[in-house]
């Protein structure tokens, strides 16, 4: 029997089936541009919302209404792929970025809606947003995911390099002159990593750094969960490889930091300590 595919957008999750009948079905389903909603999938193939219980604030709000892929020729000259979504109110004038860099690093952006880093927040305030599945995200082939390894500010800091180029050039509203990078965890790191390569940080008006590394070695010895910690370094621990955790410390060029950066850290992270966030400001 062939897969039928039901949605072409969006997430969508907790199906819960019928008990006498396969073919009918309760599911979740959101996107950027929608919280969630329940919905029922009935055999004639159809499917219609069973709750409407946002509505009511979401007439309140100002949101996007569009949400688009683009994709542009990466590091190692791979397709990468990331998200634009416009200002609320249009691109008719100029705009201010927000540029988003996702944590993990093993994660993405996805057509979903977020009940921390929503895209919507940012532009519903009238920013643009560009948010880039970089090297190590998921969702794009296991190989694309593990290029990470060993290459934890290489890759993927070309691609958020080389995707700001893309967005620059084909969404020409968006004031390059106005820009701000965020990140949270790994995107934090991200952060600090970008706030030391001059080529890069002095794109940006502003940095926004959310519980993010400051020091890769120190981290690798204060963190709750090693797996990814050594994983992504290569395999070993520090005292095993420690140039696998000085080639990409942030640490390491706190003398070309010069952007102004706002640092947010909560004390219940602990796999991203809030000594590195502490580090951060110290280091400011």
């Amino acid at each position: 029997q062939s897969l039928v595919r039901l949605v072409s957008n969006g997430t969508s999750h907790n199906i819960n089936i019928h008990p006498i009948n396969d073919r009918v079905f309760v599911y979740t389903h959101e996107s950027i541009l929608e919280p969630p909603n329940i919905y029922l999938y009935s055999s004639d193939g159809s499917s219609r919302y069973l709750t409407v219980h946002n509505n009511v604030l979401l007439t309140k709000v100002k949101m996007s209404t569009i949400a688009e892929t683009f994709s542009f020729v990466g590091a190692r000259n791979e397709t990468v792929w990331g998200w634009h979504v416009p200002p609320a109110n249009g691109t008719s004038n100029r705009a201010p970025l927000a540029f988003l860099i996702h944590g993990g690093p093993q994660s993405s952006w996805y057509d979903a809606w977020s009940y921390r880093w929503n895209i919507q927040s940012f532009t519903s305030q009238g920013f643009a947003v560009i948010a880039i599945n970089f090297h190590g995200s998921d969702s794009y082939g296991q190989n694309f995911t593990n290029s990470i390894i060993g290459e934890y500010g290489s890759l993927p800091y070309e691609d958020l390099k080389l995707g700001l180029d893309y967005a620059l050039r084909n969404f020409p509203y968006i004031d390059g002159n106005r820009a701000a990078a965020l990140g949270a965890s790994y995107g934090a790191y991200m952060i600090n990593w970008i706030a030391g390569h001059p080529e890069m940080s002095s794109r940006f008006k502003t940095l926004v750094c959310h519980n993010g590394v400051s020091d890769t070695r120190a981290k690798s010895y204060s963190s709750e969960e090693l797996w990814f910690t050594e994983h992504d370094a290569g395999g070993k621990p520090q005292y095993e490889d420690p140039d696998a955790y000085e080639r990409y410390n942030p640490v390491n060029h706190v003398a070309n930091w010069t952007q102004p950066m706002l640092i947010i850290v909560g004390a219940y992270d602990y796999r991203v300590p809030e000594t590195q966030g502490i580090g951060t400001f110290t280091a400011l």
